[in-house]
């Protein structure tokens, strides 16, 4: 009598309704001397498990409630006690026969809300098409006071809400896409569908109404997080969240979490991550039985903006984090942070080779042959595998790069510069051109520049000074360029502005610390492995004492001798060198010895070393 469901397939509802005959056969007591064994006939469970898209709501165009006319009212008691004796029916025929007073109920009904201005009359008329009898029919809206007689919102609202990028929902219905962004306040930049099921819980529950869903922890701090955090915040309510960080405990798609939020409750966020992977369910539910209140780690959500928030359920962590923060962001001493070229197809753009004169010849994996390109437009490529700690860099490949500078910008060749500077790179570019055209069009940039890559980025991005990181990194393996290389999008530069350049050597020494490596593990977001992302929204934020290092000449010096060892020998033994980095970069940032054995445990000093 009192749970209901809702999924987007028609085959969902009906192996929920499976499920619940099994359990109530298994829950009933057998007795072979009575008929049917003394089994009870099961109910009928149309009218509780619906298949509908649970994110279209019926706008109504009162405020009042759907059924607070006077002239409504009895009409909606006669379909809710023909439901109800729906729901008990054993017969075929009395069950077709109440169905059949269902239907005229329900268009009387819809008739009656369209003629009191409650909906539009093409949405009355939606809602009196809709019927609950139609296994395979998917209706395209919910309403759970329509479909369940539920007006005052469910005391609990569970799920496991699908995961599915905004893009790859607007290529397949561009409407609904522009439906979420307009009806949800959570769906901000390149959202997840999930966030909007967060809102459309909080919106179907009532006043003290509990939301439980299974879904990824990213909300919290990624970009497009931004709007869930700024509705959670602005709900008042409270968050409870198991993260299970890499630990694939639900070999779900990505990375999960248990998470609980509780309206008009105080305002706290109680967290805790997972530190073991848990193999079976009965273990899962062993742990989550095991569970107290002193394992959450239990923040103040009037302490937390839209901002990322930095979580973690060991307290002399989040004090630690608490501490650095107070030091200025490392995004306020850059020009930028920036992922390098993004192609419009790497089997045509992207090829290993060499320079022959004025030439580049190289191999097309597009095409498999061999070819011969003009050398100005190739240009030396990184990728990830290539960006190792405070390694010298070689690039074995090369980016046909038919871009230069104007007036400043970086900008495509024309087309007839193309053929006349560069008729070999033309020739070369010709055959792919429907392909290349296509898929501009696909990637909304200009089809005019069909030769020319996606994403160019800046020339002058590439040719300065700059840090680089892999995108995806376990530990930190930064190192410097200064030759001036290209890279594609699984490497990020890290620019400062031209003020900081003369101290490259002390940033990368921080940003290769033990110390940074500890504030990505705890405020990035994980991958399977224990790897993590370098990208600019979980790098931007790092706290940076820019004064202290200025001051520091030392550690200059130390990661000077670390880049020359390496150069001479890439596998040779810095840790030494690099201890000491770390043990003076704690010091930077005022550390403790007993914060210093919160960040590496491991520490290879003492407490009377660190000291001295």
């Amino acid at each position: 009598n009192c749970i209901y469901g809702s999924d987007i397939q028609s085959i969902a509802a009906q192996i929920t309704k499976l499920r619940f005959f099994i359990s109530l056969i298994c829950n009933c007591e057998k007795d072979a001397s009575k008929p049917n064994f003394g089994i009870p006939t099961l109910p009928n469970l149309e009218t509780k498990f619906v298949a509908a898209n649970s994110l279209i709501a019926k706008k109504r165009q009162t405020c009042h409630s759907l059924f607070e006319n006077p002239e409504i009212e009895p009409t909606k008691q006669a379909l809710t006690k023909i439901r109800h004796e729906h729901f008990a029916a054993k017969t075929a025929n009395r069950k077709s026969t109440l169905r059949q007073k269902d239907k005229e109920l329900r268009e009387k009904l819809a008739r009656l809300l369209a003629e009191d201005n409650d909906f539009a009359p093409a949405d009355a008329k939606q809602l009196a098409e809709w019927n609950p009898y139609d296994q395979n029919a998917v209706a395209d809206f919910f309403d759970s006071e329509w479909m369940f007689g539920v007006s005052d919102g469910f005391d609990i609202v569970i799920g496991n809400p699908p995961y599915l990028r905004i893009q790859g929902i607007r290529e397949n219905d561009s409407k609904f896409a522009d439906y979420l962004v307009e009806k949800y306040s959570t769906a901000t930049g390149k959202f997840d569908l999930y966030v909007t099921f967060i809102e459309r819980a909080f919106r179907i529950s009532n006043d003290s109404g509990i939301v439980d869903y299974i879904m990824p922890t990213k909300w919290t701090n990624s970009s497009y997080g931004v709007g869930v955090r700024k509705f959670v915040l602005a709900e008042n309510g409270s968050v409870k969240m198991i993260n299970f960080s890499s630990f694939q405990v639900f070999n779900a798609s990505t990375y999960t979490g248990i998470q609980e939020f509780r309206k008009n409750c105080n305002g706290y966020f109680a967290y805790m991550q997972l530190t073991h992977d848990i193999e079976s369910l009965p273990k899962l539910k062993q742990f989550l039985d095991n569970l107290s209140v002193d394992d959450f780690c239990s923040y103040r959500l009037n302490g937390f903006s839209s901002e990322p928030w930095a979580l973690s359920s060991d307290k002399s962590t989040y004090e630690l984090l608490e501490k650095i923060n107070s030091y200025q962001k490392l995004h306020e001493i850059l020009e930028y942070i920036s992922q390098g070229t993004v192609s419009t197809g790497d089997d045509i753009f992207v090829m290993q080779g060499h320079f022959k004169n004025d030439f580049f010849v190289g191999l097309s994996e597009e095409n498999g042959t061999e070819v011969t390109i003009e050398r100005k437009l190739m240009k030396p490529l990184l990728k990830g595998d290539d960006i190792k700690r405070y390694n010298t860099l070689h690039p074995s490949y090369y980016i046909l790069y038919p871009h230069h500078v104007v007036d400043g910008r970086t900008v495509p060749y024309t087309e007839e510069e193309m053929k006349s500077l560069f008729p070999l790179a033309y020739s070369y570019l010709l055959p792919f051109k429907d392909k290349l055209i296509e898929k501009k069009v696909r990637y909304k940039t200009n089809p005019t520049y069909w030769y020319s890559l996606h994403r160019a980025r800046e020339i002058s991005m590439f040719e300065c000074p700059k840090i680089l990181t892999p995108e995806i990194s376990y530990g930190c393996n930064m190192t410097i360029d200064e030759e001036g290389l290209f890279h594609n999008t699984k490497v990020y530069t890290i620019i400062p502005k031209k003020q900081e350049v003369s101290n490259l050597n002390t940033l990368i020494a921080v940003l290769n610390s033990k110390l940074f490596w500890f504030y990505i593990s705890n405020t990035g977001y994980v991958l399977r492995g224990g790897f993590f992302t370098f990208k600019t929204k979980y790098l931007e934020n790092f706290p940076i004492p820019t004064e202290r290092l200025k001051q520091d000449e030392k550690i200059g010096m130390l990661v000077h001798i670390i880049f020359s060892a390496k150069q001479s020998d890439p596998s040779a033994d810095t840790t030494a060198m690099e201890n000491e980095i770390d043990f003076m970069v704690y010091k930077l940032y005022g550390l403790t010895y007993d914060e210093v054995l919160v960040v590496d445990p491991e520490t290879p000093i003492t407490r009377e070393q660190y000291d001295a």
